[in-house]
């Protein structure tokens, strides 16, 4: 706990104890705050619910993982001084539609006071502050149009408010101010969660889910209460007006103890949904029933604490729209995923533990088509460790790229160089020996896919890595390749062919860093000691790397 706490000073956070058992998170210049329990269930409890409910665990220790089987995917390509809140991933878009992304976040230096900056970049790399929105500060939260006036706006958030800009016209920055929101919060224990603007009950207009505690004639004697609010935009005074409210966890807590929200249609009905999760284990989801009424649908409890992080998606491509939970513990991350089994009912149907982070850590969780093939990713990035999973089928997930990384605050991903690749962004902050901070984000551009490099001779299919044949196998199966000719017509090159588990960690080397000469070549891939699995077979040399999946079946 003492390290994890070291590592935040350095971040510019502070910690102190509540009790015994809590204790607080602050960061100073962004006005997040949040409270951890260190009331931390046995980890034999969580395994015996993971078998309990036939939910299969994914464990990975990042200290294992063959980081070379990812080398060259993506490189650094640029720094900006920009960052976001801690967990808080950059706002990127090409909001004014001059083909030039910007980036909307926070702007400090060593000497500076916090501000709200959007910078562009070029897609050499090169970026320009196009405007500061003094003297509002704030971290970006999304882009979101609330009048339906097809002009984009920015929101930003800072402690408890929330403000508002708005375009001029199409091809402007979002700099008009439009209005604030203020949520009330009583600040006690937590003034920060993540609030979400969409279109809840189909009736042409935003809400606004969060959380506070609006002082008003209902409301005056709860003022050191947090409910969780639904307000809709209203025209007539420009601005969100409250419709419906509930108190999801009861005291001591009450919300003060949930991390946030994500929105979805979980179980295909056609009716949005809300989902929220918070300190000591609980899941709600919250169901919209007609216009701005909404009802409890499903509640759940599992074996976590600080359960804040929450996300959705249909990651495994079943038609089916997951929501991924994630709680920090001393042990790491966990992230629980659930799924639609009937109307309003959800079953957890895998479970990640990552060996990352720790109780204090915010992680940042992403569902997006990282790699353009048009299926979901899920990225989590958790101390600093960043992980990007894909699945393999129904309920099934693997690691597709690891990176690791310190200091971050968050990460996004955008095609920031226009070559039709996602390239990823993480946002940073950093203390020197003075206690000053500076925030700034690195940039790391994706490299082309296996075989394509932009100043390679070869086209794609000049080497080739075949489907091993048979598939799925039972003890021995056999791998294909062919090595085309050198530059300037000469013979073979060096090349390595390695075998890998799910989790990233080597469990056979057939080939290693061998001259082998042009042409086709069988390897035969024989095992006894692995269990049944996916397995992934890698040919790598000096300039690229192809990797297939293969099925073992005993």
């Amino acid at each position: 706990m003492k390290e994890e706490q070291e590592e935040l000073l350095h971040k510019g956070i502070t910690t102190h104890y509540l009790n015994d058992t809590t204790i607080a998170i602050e960061q100073a210049w962004s006005g997040f705050k949040r409270a951890k329990t260190l009331s931390e269930p046995p980890e034999e409890t969580i395994r015996a619910w993971a078998t309990q409910n036939n939910v299969p665990v994914l464990e990975i220790d990042p200290t294992t993982i063959d980081t070379s089987i990812y080398t060259g995917r993506y490189t650094y390509w640029a720094t900006v001084p920009i960052s976001n809140t801690i967990g808080g991933p950059l706002l990127v878009g090409d909001i004014n539609k001059n083909g030039k992304p910007e980036i909307y976040g926070g702007y400090k230096d060593y000497t500076t006071d916090f501000m709200s900056h959007v910078y562009e970049i070029d897609t050499n790399g090169n970026y320009t502050l196009l405007y500061n929105y003094v003297p509002r500060r704030g971290s970006s939260i999304q882009f979101v149009d609330t009048d339906n006036d097809s002009l984009n706006e920015v929101v930003f958030n800072y402690g408890d408010s929330c403000f508002n800009y708005e375009q001029t016209s199409p091809t402007s920055l979002p700099t008009r101010r439009n209005f604030n929101y203020g949520m009330w919060q009583y600040q006690g224990t937590s003034i920060w969660t993540r609030y979400k603007m969409v279109n809840l009950d189909n009736d042409s207009l935003i809400d606004f889910i969060y959380r506070g505690s609006e002082p008003d004639s209902v409301d005056s004697v709860n003022l050191f209460q947090n409910f969780t609010y639904v307000a809709e935009f209203s025209p007539s005074i420009n601005n969100f007006q409250r419709v419906w409210k509930t108190q999801l966890l009861p005291p001591p807590w009450n919300e003060s103890g949930l991390g946030g929200y994500d929105v979805g249609d979980y179980d295909s009905d056609g009716k949005m949904e809300f989902l929220a999760s918070e300190i000591n284990g609980s899941i709600w989801v919250v169901e919209n029933n007609g216009d701005n009424n909404y009802h409890v649908s499903w509640v759940d409890t599992v074996p976590f604490i600080n359960l804040f992080y929450q996300i959705s998606g249909d990651v495994d491509n079943d038609g089916k729209r997951e929501f991924f939970v994630g709680a920090t513990m001393f042990n790491g991350n966990w992230t629980t995923v659930f799924e639609v089994d009937s109307d309003d009912h959800y079953s957890p149907k895998f479970l990640f533990h990552l060996l990352s982070g720790g109780s204090l850590d915010e992680p940042i969780y992403l569902t997006n088509d990282v790699d353009n093939d048009g299926k979901l990713e899920l990225v989590i990035f958790s101390g600093a460790d960043l992980y990007v999973f894909k699945s393999d089928g129904d309920n099934s997930y693997y690691l597709w790229y690891y990176q690791r990384e310190n200091a971050k605050e968050g990460v996004q991903f955008y095609d920031f160089n226009s070559d039709g690749r996602k390239d990823f962004i993480i946002s940073k902050s950093q203390v020197d020996s003075l206690g000053r901070g500076r925030l700034y984000a690195d940039i790391y551009k994706a490299s082309p896919p296996a075989g394509v490099n932009d100043d390679d001779y070869r086209s794609p299919k000049e080497i080739e890595l075949f489907q091993n044949y048979p598939n799925p196998f039972n003890l021995t199966t056999t791998i294909r390749f062919e090595i085309p000719l050198n530059k300037g017509g000469q013979r073979g090159m060096f090349v390595s062919l390695k075998i890998y588990n799910i989790l990233g960690e080597t469990v056979e080397i057939l080939i290693t860093n061998q001259n082998v000469e042009s042409g086709e070549h069988r390897v035969n891939f024989t095992t006894s000691n692995l269990q049944s699995g996916i397995y992934i077979y890698r040919l790598t040399t000096n300039q690229f790397t192809i990797s297939k999946k293969m099925l073992l079946l005993k």
